[in-house]
């Protein structure tokens, strides 16, 4: 268990207090938790797939935010060999966008587009307004790194009515990277 942490705590628990870390910049710490609940997830006769595949994509955003890209890369391999068959879900959407974000730091901004854009369309319909005016970011950051700057401003601007529609800032600490 995480330092001192008694083995009758939840893995909601742990992956609560996972992100608790997270949000605070306390990365090695948020991982410790969220590889904690992986392990206790993955004890199970039937692990939840999208469970596995949301602490997989947490594990990934630890690595990525410390600079480790291809540990992030692997984790989100990882999350989404546990989406398969489940490309509506929520956490797909989201694990698409985490992955273009790696993809636009290791040079791939075209690889990152084609992420980004599918985050956008499974995120379009649903409730994770947030996710899905971040995709749109990290899609207009795409396009000004493919010297498109009609559609970075477009998108940009579609994130940014989005952020305003649902009265958030576009807190970029929530989402970090590009």
């Amino acid at each position: 268990e995480p330092q001192g942490r008694p083995a009758s705590v939840s893995l909601e628990s742990l992956e609560e207090v996972g992100d608790f870390h997270f949000s605070s910049d306390g990365f090695g710490t948020a991982m410790e938790y969220y590889e904690q609940a992986l392990v206790r997830l993955e004890s199970y006769d039937a692990p939840d797939a999208i469970a596995t595949a949301r602490l997989h994509r947490k594990i990934a955003d630890c690595y990525r935010s410390r600079g480790f890209l291809q540990k992030s890369a692997a984790h989100l391999d990882l999350a989404f060999e546990n989406l398969v068959g489940l490309e509506s879900e929520v956490e797909f959407g989201v694990s698409l966008t985490r992955r273009a974000d790696v993809r636009i730091l290791r040079g791939q901004p075209e690889r990152a587009l084609k992420d980004a854009l599918m985050a956008i369309e499974a995120l379009r319909s649903s409730a994770a307004h947030s996710e899905f005016a971040y995709a749109q970011t990290v899609a207009a950051i795409c396009y000004g790194r493919l010297g498109q700057p009609d559609q970075y401003e477009q998108l940009n601007l579609d994130a940014l009515a989005t952020y305003r529609r649902i009265e958030d800032p576009g807190d970029m600490a929530k989402h970090p990277t590009v």
